[in-house]
């Protein structure tokens, strides 16, 4: 058995969206979304935070990120929105999430950023069947986030939101997936991926649907658009076939 799945970093496949527009008027509320969003994504082996450069946390201090996170708004006014976890943002971050794959036909799992992480064994299954398009920077998982650095800042954010009817966007986090290893069927549904699949979809599939709740009791809504693979795709997760 070989990995036959792929990994792009160029498009979002599938996106899960945590609107938190409604809560751009409560700054507490951002808070705690954003500290007990930052626990559920750890505690689901998501994103695992392995450097912080902003936070000048150790990797054996990063268990303290939600504290971080309110203590920076106590001092600074400042609201991370998971923003640390999110590498178009935050370029010295190192974000993990762990996956499971086969190495030499047993399967495995790892904490990895990117593709580059993961076995040569693993790296080099890929490299023979899809050439040079799998690039090791690619992540399996991503987060969009946002750093609001003051009041003032969530203030002109909110009024943006707000104020112009002609703007239908939402002020959101964004989830989002680079790889079909996620899928229980992969390579249009030949190849049955179910046995990796049951490993870290199931862990993705309690993260999102956390994710849903905390969003929903805090008054923000929730949605996710697939651009492919839409059998497959529900509102907090993956669908895992029997």
């Amino acid at each position: 058995m070989k990995n036959e799945w792929f990994v792009t970093e160029q498009i979002q496949l599938v996106d899960w969206v945590a609107d938190l527009t409604q809560l751009l008027s409560t700054p507490d509320l951002l808070v705690e979304w954003s500290c007990a969003a930052s626990a559920i994504a750890s505690s689901c082996l998501m994103a695992i935070p392995e450097a912080v450069p902003e936070y000048n946390l150790s990797i054996n201090h990063l268990h303290s990120i939600p504290k971080e996170i309110q203590f920076r708004y106590q001092t600074k006014q400042e609201i991370d929105l998971l923003s640390y976890a999110d590498q178009s943002l935050n370029s010295g971050a190192k974000v993990a999430t762990q996956i499971a794959f086969l190495d030499n036909g047993v399967v495995s799992e790892q904490k990895v950023s990117n593709v580059g992480e993961l076995p040569l064994g693993v790296r080099n299954d890929l490299s023979n069947k899809y050439g040079n398009i799998v690039n090791n920077s690619s992540r399996f998982f991503s987060i969009g986030g946002h750093l609001i650095r003051s009041l003032d800042h969530l203030t002109l954010i909110k009024e943006y939101y707000n104020n112009n009817s002609y703007n239908e966007d939402c002020f959101s986090v964004v989830f989002s997936l680079h790889s079909d290893i996620w899928l229980p069927w992969i390579d249009n549904q030949k190849i049955d991926n179910r046995m990796l699949a049951r490993i870290h979809t199931s862990r993705l599939n309690a993260f999102l649907d956390q994710m849903r709740q905390l969003t929903l009791r805090l008054g923000g809504e929730w949605a996710f658009e697939a651009c492919a693979f839409t059998e497959f795709i529900h509102e907090t997760g993956v669908y895992i076939a029997s």
